[in-house]
């Protein structure tokens, strides 16, 4: 037997929505279609189903099927919204999950190894690939080929990007 089922954390409830039980998500996905009429998504352990979703400054505002009052909007304020592990959204060549990149080996365009992707940073502009001590901005010029099948991310270093 196994345990539960992964999940992967998709928005945070931050408080309500007006009066009739809609509540506001931060959003912790780029997909934010995830969040369409009709989804069965989990709040802390129980599912809910989208019955609306709008997006405003970068939250999603979402009626769930059942829940009618501010009060049992309130009550869900800091749950997390999850779906399965394996519920993975349409990727465009190029794209890749976060959670499929971390721990990849890093190499230079000349061979040499740097180590392993340890975290991927969400900034506005792009994301930041933490290797070690190294930023590497996420971006064509710097993220020469990724190869999940041999398990392998080669970039391009400039001066400066390599502590001392």
């Amino acid at each position: 037997m196994g345990g539960p089922e992964p999940r992967v954390r998709i928005g945070r409830i931050v408080g309500p929505h007006g009066v009739c039980g809609a509540v506001r998500i931060d959003l912790l996905t780029d997909f934010p279609e995830r969040f369409h009429k009709g989804a069965t998504l989990r709040i802390g352990e129980r599912e809910a189903v989208v019955q609306s979703v709008s997006f405003h400054q970068g939250q999603a505002r979402v009626q769930f099927q059942g829940f009618t009052t501010v009060e049992e909007a309130e009550a869900l304020k800091w749950e997390y919204v999850t779906v399965a592990a394996d519920e993975r959204p349409e990727l465009e060549d190029g794209e890749y999950l976060a959670r499929d990149l971390i721990g990849l080996p890093v190499f230079t365009e000349d061979g040499r190894e740097l180590g392993t992707l340890d975290e991927v940073l969400p900034y506005p502009a792009h994301d930041l690939w933490r290797v070690g001590a190294i930023l590497v901005p996420a971006v064509r010029q710097f993220v020469l080929d990724v190869s999940l099948e041999d398990r392998r991310i080669t970039v391009r270093l400039i001066p400066g990007m390599e502590p001392e």
